[in-house]
């Protein structure tokens, strides 16, 4: 495959859809409304696992073990900001996540909301750290290059 660099989401699809690309990467949400329409086809989700969105599609993971290239989204502050501040923070957003529309609209917009140890900032700072580390091993084992 060789990158294509698009501006935006909307014509990367609209050059998917006619042909002029082989492939586009687009998050679920994005992807929906041209899946339903019949004019993208889905081929795999890029995770370890698959979307209860689209439980028919197979997650990159179920063919290539080591990756796990799904997409996240992690609030953050800047540096320095006092604790309460930040633990204040992390406790209305987990608050927020056990709302049942959000438990029930994140699905349908291709996300899984993440509870728990990782939604602590101690957790999320150990996820960053790993992810990093497992990109970084991916890069090597597949022996990628700057462009």
């Amino acid at each position: 495959m060789v990158l294509a660099p698009y501006a935006s989401a909307g014509n990367s699809i609209q050059d998917t859809i006619a042909g002029r690309v082989q492939a586009t990467i687009q998050s679920a949400s994005v992807a929906d409304p041209f899946i339903k329409a019949g004019q993208l086809r889905p081929l795999a989700v890029a995770g370890t696992r698959r979307l209860t969105s689209l439980p028919g599609i197979p997650a990159i993971g179920e063919s290539l073990a080591n990756a796990d290239i799904g997409g996240w989204f992690m609030v953050m502050a800047p540096a320095g900001t006092p604790p309460e501040i930040i633990q204040m923070l992390s406790q209305k957003i987990a608050e927020a996540q056990q709302q049942p529309d959000v438990r029930e609209r994140a699905p349908t917009l291709g996300f899984d909301v993440v509870v728990g140890p990782l939604a602590t900032p101690a957790g999320a700072a150990g996820f960053l750290k790993k992810e990093i580390d497992a990109m970084g091993s991916l890069i090597k084992e597949f022996g990628i290059e700057p462009q």
